[in-house]
């Protein structure tokens, strides 16, 4: 048999579909939260913005895979949106860069994504 052999699994992606197993819904971590709407823009890239609602049944898992498709990279939003739900705050917008490395390991990802955050919490 003629089988192709995988690449080993990136770590950071093992550690992404770990978090999402173990995250609990939203309704779980935050009762008095209704909806969390996340946008995504990579501004250096042609990609159209993506738009991303998570309700109460949804899972709270804020962890994007990088779409330049570096190794270990990504972006967790996960500090942010818990930190914003603690004091309760309505919309932050900001940007980060990705720290993962090139396909070849020697250049940093550098991917810039700027992200817009908006909680609706319960009246």
């Amino acid at each position: 048999m003629n089988r192709k052999k995988q690449p080993p699994e990136d770590w950071a992606d093992r550690r992404r579909r770990e978090g999402r197993n173990r995250a609990q819904f939203i309704r779980q971590e935050w009762p008095f939260v209704s909806l969390v709407t996340i946008e995504l823009e990579f501004p250096h890239i042609k990609m159209e913005p993506e738009e991303v609602h998570l309700g109460a049944d949804d899972k709270a898992f804020f962890d994007y895979r990088c779409p330049n498709e570096c190794r270990q990279g990504g972006f967790d939003l996960s500090g942010q949106i818990a930190n914003m739900v603690q004091a309760k705050e309505k919309e932050r917008s900001d940007a980060l860069v990705c720290r993962g490395m090139e396909k070849d390991g020697r250049l940093n990802c550098g991917l810039m994504l700027k992200y817009r955050i908006t909680v609706r919490y319960k009246s």
